[in-house]
């Protein structure tokens, strides 16, 4: 039997469940060195793109806001920042976006 690939949809529904009931967020690395975060405080959610050396593309923005149903005008925040790498505790510089949204 073939196992299939979880969608990025799917992916983000099942990190969507894990917050529905309490604060907290959850990191989903994917390729070329892309990483979500999603994170919720209250009714406030906020939805995190970054990459080391290279922003996220419009397109990749685009599909992760279809995914995790962000709404039509989030707050937008683009952003460039020194953060260590997970692996190896160097100093990188992460291009990012940030949407945030309140759903009550």
């Amino acid at each position: 039997m073939t196992a299939t690939k979880p969608t990025l949809s799917n992916l983000a529904a099942a990190m969507r469940q894990q917050l529905a009931e309490r604060n907290g967020y959850r990191t989903l690395p994917l390729s070329r060195g892309l990483e979500i975060v999603l994170a919720r405080a209250d009714a406030r959610w906020t939805l995190t793109l970054k990459r080391a050396d290279t922003p996220p593309s419009d397109v990749e923005i685009r599909i992760a806001r279809t995914a995790f149903g962000v709404p039509d005008d989030p707050a937008m925040r683009m952003f460039k920042r020194k953060l260590p790498s997970a692996k190896t505790g160097e100093l990188l510089t992460y291009h990012g976006v940030e949407m945030t949204w309140r759903e009550i």
